[in-house]
């Protein structure tokens, strides 16, 4: 893999990005970003600086990134995912989460394995569930979602191009409008609107991977033009998404 080049790889219940020298401006998204990296890079959250090969950040989480000319991934997961209900147990009062050396080691070969033998989505969540779940978990407990806003969850994530109307949630779920947005926010961490664009913005990484073409993956995914879609994905990226298709 050229040393100027990034990737994007997209699969069912997570995506990956990967290159070298991999920085981000500030920037929050819904996902647990674990982020692999050949040398330390540093996570901001306003003063506080965190370095580390290895971590994972929190879903919501404002944040940047620094980086070196090194090797590095982000993988994504959604917290509402299998996999990503029982990352939440990880975490107790931190949004960002230092791995030990021993996890650490093992990400950094998953990494460079990966590299060379073309991973697959199973290759990477068994990675994630071999070195990241199998730890004393005993004072945690995985992410329980409300029922209610579970099926307003998959209603969204499955509606074409994202275009919900609220009258639908609201018989969907049979709550008033005022409770549904504030549950939807106390369950999610996000907002309705803020869950559409991030649902728009995983169809469109989809799209980008097979087409190579940002103007019409933004448009099938239901953004309104590429600047609308370049200005959400910079928000929860903190990256320009043509950096990408370089």
């Amino acid at each position: 893999m050229s040393n100027t080049s990034n990737y994007l790889k997209v699969y069912n219940d997570l995506f990956m990005i990967y290159g070298y020298g991999l920085s981000a401006k500030i920037h929050s998204n819904h996902a647990f970003k674990i982020i692999i990296s050949t040398e330390p890079i540093s996570v901001l959250q306003g003063h506080k600086i965190i370095k580390s090969k290895a971590l994972i950040i929190k879903p919501n989480t404002i944040h940047e990134l620094k980086s070196c000319n090194c090797l590095c991934a982000w993988i994504f997961i959604d917290p509402e995912t299998d996999i990503g209900q029982h990352i939440h147990g990880l975490f107790n009062n931190v949004t960002v989460l230092k791995f030990e050396n021993v996890i650490t080691n093992k990400l950094i070969n998953f990494l460079i394995y990966s590299l060379e033998n073309h991973f697959t989505e199973g290759e990477i969540k068994n990675a994630v569930v071999q070195t990241l779940l199998h730890r004393d978990m005993s004072n945690s407990y995985d992410l329980i979602i409300d029922r209610r806003i579970e099926k307003v969850l998959n209603y969204i994530k499955w509606s074409t191009n994202f275009d919900v109307k609220f009258a639908e949630l609201l018989n969907l779920c049979s709550l008033s409008e005022s409770r549904l947005i504030h549950l939807f926010k106390k369950e999610i961490g996000i907002t309705i609107r803020q869950y559409v664009l991030w649902c728009r913005i995983k169809k469109a990484l989809h799209g980008m991977t097979t087409n190579k073409n940002i103007k019409s993956s933004a448009k099938e995914a239901g953004f309104t033009d590429a600047a609308h879609f370049n200005r959400t994905f910079v928000s929860m990226f903190g990256i320009n998404p043509s950096i990408l298709l370089k």
